[in-house]
Formats: structure tokens, C-alpha cells, sequence
């Protein structure tokens, strides 16, 4: 055999003692963030983690304010904008933002919105340019049908905010279920305001003809005062129907509330099915699967209130 016959098959024998590793570029994700990190991002994160994505991430947290997330979008999203491979956006408010300036240039997955049609991020049709995602709804009438359970309710207050487009969409719905479901609705203006929230929360119970029961909807001010709310509550012995487990966990009497790592793992999936070849414009919005009833027990015992027993795998009690 000769020199350049053995060269070749020394060549040989190493590249099949060699294992062949392809090093897959890691996806390139912007977060939107508007509260910080949530159970629907931590979801997120270990569903694509487990399907086995190389995933690095890029924070943008507005904090809760509209100011800095246009301040974060404008100078440090758009002109990075072709680095990344999806943008990735929590709530309403922040979804709608990127979504305008962004203009379907980079795949944009939502979650946690409660309405995107009603809020302009999808058209009646349910496919947009290079948007799909998950809404955080479960609908009011069950959520009421699950306070009728517990006691009989003619008024309840809502609290509302102006300024944020959620607040106004679950204002209208909760008025035409109240037509329907036979309750008067009293809404309880209060912008991001801790003084005057606790004011109005109080004035609405103590004065007649008062409150039966107030309602705490999706909103990401309240969410963030959720202990100071649920001790007013307990202290004014308001049963309060809410919206997220957070309410629930710190005084609020009951809810019907979505699971936040669930939709972070459907946001994840809605990501796997387009590198899978989905059109990912015809994905439209993913609904909420199983929502848990969640009952406060030492709120209910404290109210001197009963709930029929619930056989069902989604019933929790908290303490």
C-alpha cells in the first residue's frame, strides 16, 4: 500500500473514531417584561428547556411603567432588532407597544392578554402579521357563577382603571354580565394610586347602600399591592372574587383563575410548532386550559361563609 493510500485511510479511521457534534446556534428571545418575571416566564423558559432549545435570553423589564418600556423599545430593541429570532411580551400594555413598533418584522409571541382582539393586537379573524400567543381570560360568567356559590350578590364594585385598555374591556363585559346574571356593577376608578385606592375600596363598603362583594380584576398595579389589598379586605370583611391566585393567597375570599406556568408552557409550544413549520400567522391566540378554583379557607371561615364541596381535581383551598 502506499504513503497517500495509508494517509487515507488513517483520515478515515479518525473521522470515525470522532464523534460528528453540529454546535446549533442558540435561539436569540427579547422578554418584554412589564412586572418582572412571572410564573408564566418560568414556564416558559423550562418547557423550551426541556424540548431541548439552547435559548439565550435578553430582558427588557418596564417595571410597570409606559415611559420606560417606550425608553427600553426605541433605544435598545429596534436597533438590535435582526439579532433576535422572537420577541417575547407579558400583558397587554407591553404587547401592544412592541407590537406597534416592531410592525411583524420579528415573530412576536404574547401572553398573559386578556383580550387581543378587543385590544387591537389581532384582527376579529385571529391572524395578524407575525403574532400569536395566549390570553389569561377565563370567562366572567363562571367566575360569577362560582361567587353565587358562596353568598347572594345585587351590587358589586369593580376596581377600574381608566388609563389601562384590560381595565376598560373587563368594565363593559362584567356590566353585561351583570344584566344578565341579575347584580348591579359599581365601578371604583382607581388609577396607580395606593391612597386612593384604599379610600375608594372603603368608601364603597362603609356607605349605603354598600358593596355585597368587590371584584379584583387582572391589572398589574393591583397585582402589585395584592398583601396591603387582601389585609383591607379581611379587615372590612369585603369577599372579594378575583381574578389571580396572588389576590386569593393573600385574603381574597375566592377565584377561577388561570394557571401562569401552563400558559408560559403554551407560549413555549406556540414557538415549537413554528420552528416545527406552522405558519406561525395562522396560530392566532391560545385560550386558558383547566383554570383552578381557588378558595381562601380562612377567609371563608373568618366571613362566616360556606362553599359546597367541590369534587374536582382544579379545587384548591389556600390558608
Amino acid at each position: 500500500m502506499n504513503r497517500s493510500a495509508v494517509l487515507r485511510l488513517l483520515t478515515l479511521v479518525l473521522m470515525l473514531a470522532t464523534p460528528l457534534v453540529t454546535l446549533a446556534e442558540p435561539l436569540q428571545v427579547a422578554m418584554i417584561l412589564w412586572r418582572g418575571n412571572t410564573a408564566a416566564e418560568v414556564g416558559f423558559k423550562q418547557t423550551l428547556k426541556e424540548q431541548g432549545y439552547q435559548v439565550e435570553y435578553h430582558n427588557f423589564d418596564a417595571q410597570q411603567s409606559r415611559d420606560r418600556l417606550a425608553g427600553l423599545l426605541r433605544e435598545q430593541l429596534l436597533p438590535a432588532l435582526s439579532n433576535y429570532d422572537y420577541i417575547y411580551c407579558f400583558g397587554t400594555t407591553a404587547t401592544q407597544m412592541t407590537q406597534q413598533l416592531v410592525r411583524g418584522r420579528v415573530p412576536l409571541l404574547f401572553n398573559a392578554v386578556t383580550d387581543p382582539i378587543a385590544a387591537g393586537i389581532l384582527p376579529p379573524g385571529q391572524a395578524s402579521a407575525n403574532i400569536a400567543g395566549v390570553s389569561n381570560s377565563v370567562p366572567l360568567a363562571d367566575q360569577f357563577r362560582l361567587l353565587k356559590r358562596t353568598l347572594a350578590v345585587k351590587r358589586v364594585g369593580v376596581l377600574f382603571n381608566p388609563n389601562e385598555k384590560n381595565s376598560v374591556i373587563v368594565l363593559e363585559r362584567l356590566e353585561r354580565i351583570g344584566k344578565t346574571q341579575g347584580f348591579e356593577v359599581i365601578p371604583l376608578r382607581t388609577p396607580a394610586n395606593d391612597k386612593v385606592l384604599f379610600q375608594q375600596i372603603r368608601r364603597f363598603h362603609q356607605h349605603s347602600p354598600s358593596i355585597d362583594a368587590l371584584y379584583l380584576p387582572m391589572d398589574s398595579y393591583l397585582l402589585s399591592r395584592a398583601e396591603q389589598i387582601g389585609q383591607l379586605l379581611l379587615a372590612e370583611k369585603i369577599p372579594a372574587l378575583a381574578a389571580h391566585q396572588d389576590y386569593i393567597r393573600h385574603g381574597a375570599l375566592l377565584g377561577l383563575v388561570p394557571d401562569y406556568r401552563e400558559m408560559g408552557a403554551r407560549a413555549a409550544s406556540i414557538l415549537t410548532q413554528h420552528r416545527q413549520g406552522t405558519d406561525f400567522n395562522a396560530m392566532g391566540s391560545m385560550q386558558v386550559k383547566n383554570p383552578r378554583v381557588l378558595i381562601n379557607q380562612q377567609t371563608l371561615e373568618r366571613m362566616d361563609l360556606k362553599f359546597p364541596e367541590v369534587n374536582s381535581g382544579n379545587f384548591q383551598a389556600v390558608q
